[in-house]
């Protein structure tokens, strides 16, 4: 119902020049055709054929010129009070974006593992530095298209795990993440070092995906832990991780988790394996870079990166 009382209420004012109401305002605030040029930088016929049409257009005189000075009819005073609050609003909602002191709100698209090891740091830091910032997650999936998000204005921030070639997106290197062989910390065969042939006779737990990335080097993988023997596999890396948790299977994981909380259920398994580490980058349209407040939030995404070359 409000989308139809919308559209009705641009059909009536498609018809308007709302500049109109500006030309109206500056008569009543300086009670003079010219001064009210002066003010808007126009001419004074301009302003005067302005105020014939606005007459026209209420029917009514709405100024009455007494000496130098034009005063207001009753329903131009009636007019004005109506406008006056049109155009406080109209105001605010102009410059909110520009004003350092108003709440800001940015739309953060991240996986699940990004937005569950990431985002309470920045919110940490947010919580300290810009409590005036607000921040909107929402999971980046697969079949999202991380340029169209940035380019049409859908998203603010974007982690992902590949940089982008658009000219239009700016991708910055965030986080590389070693990975680690890992199994359940009360394993009953795996303990300390181990022998790679050992491993062949383990069950493994796997992240499937058709991200180009991710399937490049589940292929080096492969390479090296050849013939592995699946039991599970998952898109989400928090699943794999509940799995090898609770199960004798084992998996590839990023080696941050076994330094956090989850770090006390799992293990890493040595095997002298050497697996690349993984990158993840954060992403946002370039014409966003200099405007205040996304500014701020940039210079406080960088503080947290752990990658050097920044």
């Amino acid at each position: 119902m409000k989308n139809m009382n919308d559209k009705q209420i641009l059909k009536r004012v498609r018809g308007v020049d709302l500049n109109l109401l500006t030309v109206f305002e500056a008569i009543f605030n300086c009670k003079s055709v010219s001064l009210a040029a002066k003010m808007l930088n126009i001419s004074p016929s301009a302003v005067s054929q302005s105020l014939q049409k606005i007459r026209n257009h209420y029917d009514d005189i709405l100024f009455i010129r007494q000496g130098n000075v034009l005063q207001p009819t009753l329903v131009c005073l009636s007019l004005h009070d109506q406008l006056a609050e049109i155009m406080r609003l109209v105001d605010v909602s102009l410059n909110t974006i520009n004003d350092p002191t108003k709440k800001k709100k940015f739309i953060i698209y991240a996986s699940h593992y990004v937005a569950s090891h990431y985002l309470p740091k920045l919110i940490h830091a947010l919580e300290h530095q810009a409590p005036n910032i607000e921040i909107m997650h929402y999971t980046l999936t697969e079949e999202m298209k991380v340029d169209e998000l940035l380019i049409n204005r859908q998203a603010d921030l974007i982690f992902d795990i590949h940089p982008t070639t658009s000219h239009s997106v700016i991708s910055i290197p965030f986080s590389s993440e070693p990975l680690s062989l890992v199994c359940s910390a009360n394993h009953p065969r795996l303990k300390g070092n181990v022998d790679f042939s050992e491993l062949s006779a383990e069950r493994f737990c796997g992240l499937h995906s058709a991200i180009p990335y991710i399937m490049r080097r589940q292929v080096e993988f492969s390479r090296i832990l050849e013939g592995r023997n699946f039991i599970f596999s998952s898109d989400s890396v928090m699943a794999l991780l509940s799995i090898i948790e609770n199960t004798e299977s084992i998996g590839i994981m990023p080696s941050s988790l076994l330094a956090e909380s989850c770090g006390a259920k799992i293990q890493a398994i040595d095997a002298g394996l050497h697996l690349e580490p993984i990158t993840f980058y954060f992403l946002y349209n370039k014409h966003s870079a200099h405007t205040p407040g996304f500014s701020q939030f940039l210079t406080i995404v960088n503080q947290l990166s752990t990658v050097s070359s920044k």
